[in-house]
């Protein structure tokens, strides 16, 4: 049997929750809600899992499907049909070996590089088409060094990985944008407005040096509203040719654009039907209502967004519950919600390639008391 560790390890990251009020920021709020797009080709493919552990992520990397195997430090290759291509990489010290392997992602705004995260924050870089791995090093914080309060690198570390993914972004100028979190360390057991007042979300590395060169953006108005400590990841997708990035967090109904200055513009977005937002609002420690709150898996939170240049959309998804897994996507053009519907449990959304949106279930399929299958997703959506 699989386990269900890892859904849960994901659960006790997001963690602490709440009854979530109405939001009165003042910030424009853009879009309506026009739906008029419907989905189509929904088909499904289970690629056997035999040879790994499972332990690990799937990703998208242009049009080639990968998974990211933790317990062996190996990347496993598969086509958009399901056809398994092959290995790299291994555990080792030597050329294309990993010491570890915490998890990888798709390098946003390069199609041929996987960002790979060791359990020493030591970053790697896979280049596809060469087929070759590049050790980065370990970035540097500048943890110890004379703080300026929220505003220095040194108070943060890279956001911590759950089963939603985590997303890199390659800027025109060969800097790497990540989202990052605030180090208990920092902030200690006292957890007040004003981490949400003055803290940062993202970080700014500068690759050649491996020096997070500076911080920016800032949590959304409701996150003062509706302080849920224990609840802070996100994920965002960045449009280059607008260069805006679009944010969603966690607990938050709506969606944000942000400037490349860190300044939020709007806010846009309705929230799903029938997910279960009952977050436990306050300055807790995450941990103290932890298992009260999830105990019967009765609450959700948005869990991944992704742009795509080609049909100008924006596309969320959002966990409707934990305990049935079930999954809601929506669509967004303009600011204006043009399509929404539940898809397959523990649905995840990897990207677009080849004319068709491409997702995956995140966690592993028993098809027997012998066999295992990631199982892959294909479909259309005509807007």
């Amino acid at each position: 049997m699989i386990s269900k560790v890892k859904l849960l390890c994901a659960a006790c990251f997001i963690g602490l929750v709440s009854c979530v009020g109405p939001n009165q920021d003042s910030l424009p709020h853009k879009g309506s809600k026009k739906i008029s797009a419907y989905i189509s080709e929904l088909d499904s493919i289970d690629i056997d899992a035999i040879d790994t552990s499972t332990r690990g992520n799937l990703l998208l990397s242009g049009d080639t499907l990968y998974f990211a195997d933790m317990r062996y430090c190996t990347l496993h290759k598969y086509d958009l049909a399901g056809k398994y291509l092959g290995k790299k990489l291994g555990e080792g010290n030597g050329p294309d070996e990993l010491p570890s392997l915490l998890y990888a992602s798709p390098l946003s705004g390069c199609n041929d590089s996987i960002v790979i995260i060791d359990s020493s924050i030591r970053m790697y870089l896979y280049n596809n088409p060469k087929d070759s791995l590049i050790s980065l090093g370990n970035m540097d914080f500048g943890w110890g060094s004379d703080s300026d309060g929220y505003d220095s690198p040194g108070v943060y570390n890279i956001m911590e990985m759950t089963d939603f993914g985590i997303t890199f972004t390659k800027m025109d100028d060969g800097k790497i944008v990540f989202p990052i979190s605030i180090i208990r360390r920092f902030v200690g057991d006292e957890i007040d407005k004003e981490r949400y007042e003055k803290g940062h979300t993202f970080g700014m590395l500068d690759p050649t040096s491996m020096k997070v060169v500076k911080v920016f953006g800032k949590f959304a108005p409701f996150m003062l509203e509706n302080p849920t400590p224990g609840f802070e990841f996100f994920d965002y997708a960045y449009n280059d040719a607008d260069h805006k990035y679009y944010i969603s967090f966690a607990t938050d109904p709506k969606l944000y654009c942000m400037n490349e200055s860190g300044e939020m513009e709007y806010s846009f977005g309705e929230d799903c039907q029938d997910v279960k937002r009952t977050y436990t609002v306050g300055y807790n420690d995450p941990y103290d209502t932890f298992k009260e709150d999830i105990k019967d898996g009765q609450i959700g939170c948005n869990t991944g967004v992704v742009y795509v240049k080609d049909k100008n959309l924006v596309l969320r998804t959002t966990l409707l519950d934990f305990a049935s897994g079930r999954v809601a996507l929506q669509a967004y053009r303009d600011n204006d919600l043009i399509f929404e519907k539940e898809m397959p449990p523990y649905f995840k959304l990897l990207g677009y390639a080849n004319g068709y949106f491409i997702g995956c279930r995140f966690l592993p399929v028993e098809i027997d008391d012998n066999n295992v299958a990631f199982r892959i997703y294909k479909f259309n959506i005509h807007a």
